[in-house]
Formats: C-alpha cells, sequence, structure tokens
C-alpha cells in the first residue's frame, strides 16, 4: 500500500501554485488549467527517512524584477538526524536547490517575507533572518542573524504595514513578540 499523499503548504508565483507534501515533494501546478507543469523530489537524500515540506513562502512577492523571486521551503525529516532539517531555496525556473542550510538550531515552522529578507521561526523558539540575495551565503559563507524570539515552537509571524513583524509563540510562553524591521535588518 502506497503512503498517502497530503498537502502541507502552498505559495503562488506568477501564474503557479507549488504546493508542498508530506512526502518530501513539490508539485507546480499551473493556476489557470490546474495541470502539473513539474515536480521536485526533495526527498532523494534518503530513503529511509519520511521527509516533509512544512512552510513554503516566495523572497520579494512585490518585485518587478522577477529573477530575485525564489521559493524558500523548509524540509523535515523523521526520524531526526543531524543536518537533516534544513531551509532550501529553489530557483523558480529550473526547480534546483540553489543554496540550502543545515546549520539552524531548530526546526523551521514558519517561512515569511519581509522586505528584502526572509524570517525564518523554528519550533526552538530561534528567529533566524536571511537577506534574500544568496550571494553573501554561498560565497562568503556568511549565516544569518538569530534573535532569541520565544521560549518554545514559533506558529505564525506576521508582517504589519507600519514596518512591525509579529512572532507568535502559542505554546510554553504564550505571547506575541514585535520587533521593528528597520532596527533589526
Amino acid at each position: 500500500m502506497s503512503a498517502r499523499v497530503t498537502c502541507t503548504c502552498f505559495t503562488i508565483l506568477d501564474n503557479f501554485l507549488w504546493v508542498g507534501t508530506n512526502q518530501g515533494t513539490i508539485a507546480i501546478l499551473n493556476t489557470q488549467s490546474g495541470a502539473e507543469v513539474a515536480s521536485i523530489n526533495l526527498a532523494t537524500d534518503n530513503t529511509r527517512c519520511q521527509v516533509e515540506i512544512k512552510d513554503i513562502a516566495v523572497s520579494n512577492p512585490d518585485s518587478k524584477q522577477k529573477e530575485k523571486q525564489q521559493v524558500w521551503c523548509s524540509v523535515h525529516t523523521v526520524p531526526r538526524t543531524d543536518r537533516s532539517d534544513y531551509v532550501a531555496v529553489i530557483d523558480q525556473n529550473s526547480h534546483q536547490i540553489k543554496y540550502s542550510n543545515h546549520t539552524l538550531n531548530g526546526r523551521v515552522s514558519v517561512i515569511v517575507p519581509v522586505q528584502s529578507t526572509m524570517w525564518c521561526g523554528t519550533k526552538t523558539g530561534k528567529l533566524y533572518i536571511f537577506d534574500s540575495d544568496l550571494e553573501n551565503y554561498m560565497k562568503e559563507k556568511a549565516t544569518p542573524k538569530c534573535l532569541a524570539a520565544h521560549d518554545d515552537f514559533i506558529r505564525t509571524i506576521a508582517v504589519c504595514d507600519a514596518g512591525f513583524v509579529v512572532s507568535g509563540s502559542g505554546s510554553k510562553d504564550g505571547y506575541a513578540a514585535i520587533w521593528k524591521v528597520d532596527t533589526i535588518v
């Protein structure tokens, strides 16, 4: 019996719906016809593990320069091993992984674009902020900014019009943290 494939997250980029699944795949669907135009398998490294795409988001969603837009996703494996959970950035044209980071402290639970950055909340309460221009990370091995945001699981991140970001836990600490973007990035 084959495992049931379940949608775990999705985002829209241009006329395409990118759908992450509990089987480690991303299906790319044409929003006009509903037809699947591509499938990306991120579960090819270790077949003994269950791989899930936990969140997916587009960097620079309002950019007029489409080449600056990339698809970011949080990839989790079960059972968990060192460096098994990671953030992957996928090129929207080639559908290849352009960048991945296996060194974050905690599984990434939510990814949100904020101006020219990507904010990644983790299950350990850390908040990582990446510059969405990946050249810094690929060439210089730079690390993202890390904020001690919560005592545990960051469940949601919201962007406010006035230049603030709100992150919420909902577990042990049960509070929302408010961040002024221009003082952090």
